[in-house]
């Protein structure tokens, strides 16, 4: 089975990042809706999957219903003061991963077992270009940058449950870099500089790439790797 974590704050706060003032470009109501269409479109693209969607905002009855009967299993961490401080502060890094972790967390503590787990980050989407099959393997599945290998695109990508072990020690041992606001793409590279060559697959060199597209929420960038 694949599980698939989507990590998500869709009513963010007036807050900055390290790198610029806006969190979002987009409002509330559109982030919500991005984030239906995140849901359906991995219902669609991804087989044998359960969805699980870590959520840190203050949500209203009718999102928090639509959320609920649409995924498998959904937390909320909002009202939690320390993981709050986490993902709404200057570290985009660290609120993404503390959201990651507390899923992680979820799925152990519920014996919750997959073979695949897949990261997607709200409000991105598998486009026509993914193909299933490229990822429908035992290593870290994942696209980078096409002239930086340790520039990792991280709205989307691939771990098998062996693999998760010491991606989560790596995450809780650099937890210094996450406090210094480190790019989560770097970050991630970083973690897959410890992984043996032959347990990872870079798909920027394949046909087709990754297939994955999405607006860069901090700025109007649109991109698809």
């Amino acid at each position: 089975m694949n599980i698939v974590v989507i990590t998500s704050v869709i009513n963010i706060p007036d807050k900055p990042f390290s790198y610029t003032s806006t969190r979002s470009i987009f409002s509330k109501d559109e982030r919500f809706e991005q984030t239906k269409y995140t849901i359906t479109n991995i219902r669609n693209k991804i087989p044998c999957s359960k969805i699980l969607l870590v959520e840190c905002s203050e949500l209203n009855e009718e999102e928090t219903r639509y959320i609920s009967e649409n995924v498998d299993y959904f937390i909320n961490l909002y009202g939690d003061p320390v993981i709050e401080n986490d993902v709404f502060g200057l570290s985009k890094s660290m609120g993404e991963n503390v959201l990651l972790l507390n899923a992680i967390d979820y799925l152990n503590k519920n014996n919750i077992k997959y073979e695949n787990f897949y990261k997607m980050s709200g409000r991105y989407w598998l486009n026509d270009n993914f193909d299933y099959e490229k990822y429908n393997n035992d290593k870290i599945t994942y696209g980078s940058q096409k002239n930086d290998d340790q520039d990792v695109y991280t709205s989307f990508y691939k771990l098998n449950y062996k693999h998760m072990d010491a991606y989560i020690k790596f995450i809780y041992d650099n937890m210094s870099l996450l406090k210094k606001c480190i790019c989560t793409e770097i970050f991630f590279g970083i973690f897959l500089e410890t992984i043996d060559v032959s347990e990872k697959y870079d798909l920027k060199h394949t046909i087709g790439g990754a297939g994955v597209s999405g607006h860069i929420a901090v700025w109007t960038n649109f991109v698809e790797y």
